[in-house]
């Protein structure tokens, strides 16, 4: 395993092992390892001290029904200080984002928050109405071509694609032509795809090649004994962004899901989790290979990525929650 990916890996399983100790009855398991990852992913240490203060302010400046209050606190507050100098003053500023985004139309909720984060990132405060215009007009789009596909899911991708500089037909094209490409290639027509071809629509390659690569990945994991379905598309973008043919990338992948399963604390996580703990791992430790020329992520690729990340584990924490939530209907 490359050095600096089990460098991250280990500071990831140690501040999980943190998190679970200080946060046992007051967070979740999903949670706990979502914040992790995202100090892991840093050159900042977990400050718990700082985390406790960022509840507190929480619990100050926001009304009682927030989503701040649930476990968003955790992974919004970690968002933050890994990426503000000042955690406070940002989450002030986020707020006030996530409020503009709710009167540009948005509904308020987690992924608006992240939507938002995606926002304060991107450090275009002077044209922050024009961007939120963007993201909405983009939305809307890509709900009248998926009307039973799009959701709030979709918000802080939308964000993500409104920072391009190309207009809203272009992107909403580019995005559109990459779903019915993969479909065509056989991936199932879900919001997951949707998902999919959102973020490869950050890339630089042809179409074709992304779809190849994205096959490549399947059938690297297909022989390894690892089904890939439908929850798994956002994982296998994330991956493509990167990959460049060469399975040294999966092979290190494989490594992490072998050591993370050879441990107490994740020897029973779901095979969808231990894979986007690894590929985020991965992704974020090879970024410096990946050369871009034209695109968003020549100069927002850390942004993107997080972003990504931000958003694909929302989506898994959420659908997590339903399924939890109808389990306990059925037996009720």
């Amino acid at each position: 395993m490359n050095s600096s990916v089990n460098q991250v890996l280990t500071k990831f399983e140690n501040i999980y092992k943190t998190m679970m100790k200080e946060y046992k009855w007051s967070s979740s398991q999903l949670i706990n390892i979502f914040t992790s990852l995202i100090y892991a992913l840093s050159n900042v240490e977990f400050d718990k001290g700082l985390m406790d203060d960022m509840h507190r302010l929480i619990k100050e400046r926001t009304g009682i029904f927030s989503h701040y209050r649930t476990y968003d606190k955790f992974f919004i507050s970690a968002l933050l200080h890994t990426k503000f100098e000042d955690p406070k003053e940002s989450f002030l500023k986020l707020v006030n984002y996530e409020e503009e985004l709710k009167v540009g139309g948005f509904s308020r909720g987690t992924y608006t928050g992240l939507a938002a984060y995606v926002l304060l990132s991107s450090g275009k405060d002077e044209n922050i109405q024009m961007y939120i215009k963007k993201s909405k007009i983009i939305y809307d789009m890509m709900g009248e071509k998926h009307f039973w596909l799009t959701g709030q899911d979709d918000y802080p991708l939308a964000v993500l694609l409104s920072l391009s500089d190309d207009n809203v037909d272009t992107i909403v094209n580019k995005v559109e032509n990459l779903f019915e490409m993969l479909h065509n290639a056989g991936f199932y027509k879900t919001n997951s795809l949707q998902f999919l071809s959102h973020i490869l629509s950050f890339g630089s390659d042809s179409n074709e090649v992304k779809i190849q690569k994205c096959q490549s990945i399947v059938n690297y994991f297909k022989n390894h004994k690892i089904k890939i379905n439908t929850t798994h598309y956002g994982t296998v973008g994330l991956l493509a962004l990167i990959y460049n043919n060469d399975n040294e990338l999966l092979d290190e992948m494989i490594e992490i899901i072998d050591c993370l399963k050879q441990t107490k604390e994740f020897r029973w996580v779901g095979k969808e989790m231990l894979l986007l703990i690894a590929s985020s791992l991965v992704t974020a430790k090879n970024i410096d290979n990946y050369k871009e020329h034209e695109d968003l992520l020549k100069a927002n690729l850390g942004i993107t990525i997080q972003g990504i990340i931000a958003a694909q584990t929302a989506a898994m924490i959420a659908s997590v929650s339903a399924m939890s939530a109808a389990t306990a209907a059925s037996n009720s």
